[in-house]
């Protein structure tokens, strides 16, 4: 992309080398110029410098118009991992709730995952840049649907339930695997508020530290603005 960046504007630095030159040139091989030849060459000088003057523009309403679109990217970005975690701790919920189901001898109602779980994944997908990321939540939908699909015909053999706890565990696990990434960029609550504050709400509420003293310790070791 850079190097593209870079052609527009050594064409005009080229542009206004070469104009000064080609004049040079005309003077030293035609000393007397008509009217018409300097009319000529004057419209030809401001057609040059009109022409500069729109790539300039273009060029600058392309650089902003990019810079926008990875601005609105990025915010995106950021959006959709907030909601991912979220859908995460959705689809360990749920696997939990699928071994207990299976476990019972897949009594009473089947467990399900709300759609926009996977629109959430989805979403993820579509604004991440991270291929190796992108490989793993794409295998969590497909994953998700391969269980749904399994689960659609129950069968009462030891094997097959044990099949099924194994499919949980392992969506499971692959979930956990990706809540790094949807964290990232994301800071704990604690270092986004005010120490004060916390003690303000402490006393307030008549929480003190000899009832409690070891959420005084904690309160102590984190880092709170100041």
């Amino acid at each position: 992309m850079k190097g593209d960046d870079n052609v527009v504007p050594g064409l005009i630095i080229g542009l206004m080398l070469a104009a000064p030159v080609m004049l040079f040139l005309l003077i030293l091989f035609n000393r007397e110029f008509s009217e018409g030849e300097w009319t000529t060459l004057a419209s030809g000088g401001l057609a040059l410098l009109g022409a500069i003057a729109t790539v300039t523009v273009i060029q600058k309403q392309i650089r902003s118009s990019r810079e926008e679109f990875l601005r609105s990217r990025e915010k995106r970005l950021f959006a959709s991992r907030s909601v991912l975690s979220l859908a995460l701790s959705e689809v360990c919920s749920y696997t939990e709730k699928v071994m207990i189901w299976a476990k019972g001898s897949f009594a009473g109602d089947r467990p399900s995952l709300d759609s926009g779980v996977l629109e959430a994944v989805r979403e993820s997908i579509e604004y991440s840049e991270n291929v190796e990321i992108n490989i793993k939540l794409s295998t969590l939908v497909s994953t998700i649907q391969i269980l749904n699909a399994r689960l659609e015909v129950i069968q009462e053999s030891k094997m097959y339930v044990q099949e099924r706890i194994l499919d949980a565990i392992e969506l499971n696990a692959l979930a956990e695997s990706l809540f790094d990434f949807s964290r990232e960029g994301s800071r704990r609550a604690h270092e986004l508020i005010e120490r004060h504050k916390v003690e303000s709400i402490l006393a307030r509420n008549s929480i003190d530290s000899d009832e409690y003293p070891f959420l005084f310790s904690i309160v102590k070791s984190r880092k709170y603005q100041k």
